[in-house]
């Protein structure tokens, strides 16, 4: 679970970073909705939890515009790195 932790946290930075200036469109968040209380569906059917709030809050003060992507957590990686999950199709 910490390892889990470190990898997502790690992820964010990367995305903060490599963003560097507001985009026109938005940036894509891949988020797996296993990890409760970290990333989780609601009972209203939207995404909930720590992460989602703590993504919410970067991209609010960063001006951000962003979509939450569900995906397994293998894959959030192997995305980032082939750039599939910089904008929306």
């Amino acid at each position: 679970m910490r390892f889990n932790l470190k990898v997502l946290m790690l992820l964010w930075i990367v995305l903060i970073v490599g963003v560097g200036s507001i985009q026109a469109k938005p940036l894509i968040v891949g988020c797996d909705t296993g990890f409760k209380p970290f990333v989780f569906i609601g009972p209203d059917g939207n995404y909930t939890g720590f992460d989602i709030e703590l993504w919410a809050s970067i991209a609010k003060r960063l001006k951000l515009n962003y979509k939450l992507v569900r995906m397994e957590f293998k894959d959030l990686i192997p995305a980032l790195v082939n750039k599939k999950m910089r904008y929306s199709q």
